[in-house]
């Protein structure tokens, strides 16, 4: 959770920081930032590629079920 005393500004500014980041990223296991939009007046999204095989999460709780775990 984000501090109380933190504005929107720094909100926007502190994932467009991230943004920055992940573009450097270079690894076969971690995705590669597309892009980031902006709109005026809409919070700034980062854009990822299209996960044909699903999100982690996804799979993750494949796994959980094939072993009989459950959550």
């Amino acid at each position: 959770m984000l501090p109380a005393s933190k504005t929107k500004e720094d909100e926007i500014n502190s994932l467009l920081r991230e943004a920055y980041i992940m573009s450097q990223f270079d690894h076969i296991n971690v995705l590669t930032i597309v892009g980031v939009i902006w709109q005026k007046g809409d919070p700034p999204l980062i854009v990822l590629p299209y996960m044909g095989k699903g999100s982690l999460l996804d799979l993750i709780a494949k796994q959980d079920v094939v072993r009989g775990s459950s959550t």
